[in-house]
């Protein structure tokens, strides 16, 4: 026996008639203003009309096929939320230069920073002006090695003047006892050759006179002898032998009057032997002083030559001290950069006029070539982040193309964000293939894939979270 199933109009009948035998009726009336506020008037109730059992029959099968729809939608749901899929997390990102390709500018000395000559994100080549410093202390420094030197110059000075004076004063010493020993050793000489018995010219001429009347003497004294016989025997007159007899005499008158001034010659001489061993005496003391007085001399000379050899490196030492500050104070004065880069440090414009001790950081610079990325992920999508990750950049400028990179490193800590009042792990990225666009500093927008599946469901739910910002239970 065939079943026949009504269509769906005569079902919607059936279900209308059903609703229709439960309803009351309510009568509407034209407010009376007579009537109590509390009074309500009844509708008439409307007859019920039995139902068929045909009607009961084809409203419960239409029931088990509502629930077989129902459930098969459910089924169909469920199988697909569990489909895998790779999930994408969104973050942001901004970018950083790497570690190994940054270099901090410090001051060399203690200073005040009278300018800045570059702004932040600015891409400066190397050795390139940075700042200009005045250092106070460096100045009074260069100022106290320049009075130590302007003393050892003095020093100097008056040791050279020195040794001018003690060398003159050696050349006349000098001078003074070769003179003095010239003078020692002729009076030397003169009084040897008296004492040797050699005498004087005069006294020579005057010895040979006497030596020649002597002789006259004798030869007169043997023709008185002979003349005398001959007078005694009366041959010879006596007048002639007594003539003879005063001839002699006077020769010997004469031999007596040369003899003493002979005498007279001698004694001048030995009394001018007397001065000349005075005067000798007194030249030995003299160039005995002489002799003292130049070696003190030559001993002064030696000390000045010695305090000038000792002050000369002295003196080039205190130059170079000097030279090297001034140097060091014109290249300290304007701080180059030590490296070609982009300058990360902001607020420059505070650092002008701010004294700052040495060592102290003035900015820093960093190599735009060699980037990373730090990618702030929330907590609750940790877990699918993982080292070796493939990471899309959008950088916000228009007109830069979007470029992808792997994850390097994943931080061990989480970070509190306290304006954001949310946890965020730190993901390093690094950029291979730098633009010379991008800058440190600068916000990108990171899309990462995760390498492990989830659910569909899973997917969706994160998502949801995420969208709306509710904390999973």
């Amino acid at each position: 026996m065939k079943t026949e199933y009504p269509n769906s109009s005569d079902s919607n009948q059936i279900i209308n008639s059903k609703a229709s035998q439960h309803r009351l009726r309510f009568q509407v009336l034209p407010p009376n203003k007579n009537l109590p506020k509390n009074d309500l008037v009844p509708a008439q109730p409307v007859e019920e009309k039995p139902v068929s059992s045909t009607n009961q029959s084809e409203s419960k099968h239409f029931s088990y096929t509502k629930w077989l729809i129902f459930g098969s939608l459910i089924v169909t749901a469920g199988a697909i939320s569990q489909i895998s899929v790779y999930p994408e997390i969104k973050a942001e990102a901004w970018l950083e230069s790497s570690p190994d390709a940054r270099q901090v500018v410090q001051m060399e000395i203690p200073g005040k920073i009278i300018k800045i000559l570059v702004k932040p994100n600015q891409y400066i080549p190397k050795n390139d002006k940075i700042a200009l410093v005045s250092s106070e202390e460096l100045d009074e420094d260069i100022q106290e090695w320049n009075l130590r030197l302007q003393e050892r110059v003095s020093a100097l000075e008056s040791s050279k003047n020195q040794i001018s004076t003690t060398e003159a004063q050696l050349n006349q010493a000098q001078i003074l006892e070769e003179s003095a020993h010239f003078r020692v050793e002729q009076l030397q000489q003169e009084i040897k050759s008296i004492e040797i018995g050699v005498p004087t010219p005069q006294n020579q001429s005057r010895l040979s006179q006497i030596n020649s009347l002597k002789e006259n003497i004798k030869s007169f004294e043997t023709s008185i002898n002979n003349y005398e016989k001959l007078a005694r025997q009366g041959v010879y007159p006596s007048e002639r032998v007594n003539e003879i007899k005063r001839q002699k005499l006077m020769i010997e008158a004469g031999i007596s009057e040369i003899q003493a001034q002979f005498e007279a010659t001698k004694k001048q001489f030995q009394d001018e032997v007397k001065l000349k061993q005075d005067e000798l005496n007194s030249k030995q003391d003299e160039l005995k002083r002489l002799i003292t007085s130049r070696q003190v001399t030559e001993a002064q000379m030696k000390a000045a030559l010695a305090t000038v050899n000792s002050q000369i490196p002295m003196i080039e030492k205190l130059q170079n001290e000097v030279k090297t500050r001034q140097n060091r104070q014109f290249q300290n004065k304007v701080l180059r950069a030590p490296m070609s880069g982009t300058v990360i440090t902001p607020n420059l414009y505070q650092l002008v006029g701010k004294t700052m001790p040495k060592g102290e950081q003035i900015l820093e610079i960093a190599d735009p070539t060699q980037l990373v990325a730090i990618i702030e992920v929330r907590q609750e999508d940790g877990d699918l982040v993982k080292p070796g990750a493939s990471v899309t950049f959008n950088p916000p400028e228009p007109g830069l193309a979007p470029f992808t990179t792997k994850i390097k490193e994943i931080s061990p800590v989480m970070r509190r964000d306290e304006q954001m009042q949310k946890s965020v792990l730190r993901v390093i990225a690094v950029i291979d293939s730098s633009s010379e666009t991008l800058k440190p500093n600068a916000k990108m927008y990171a899309k990462i894939s995760s390498p492990h599946p989830v659910s569909l469901y899973e997917n969706v739910r994160r998502e949801f979270l995420n969208l709306f910002k509710v904390r999973s239970l």
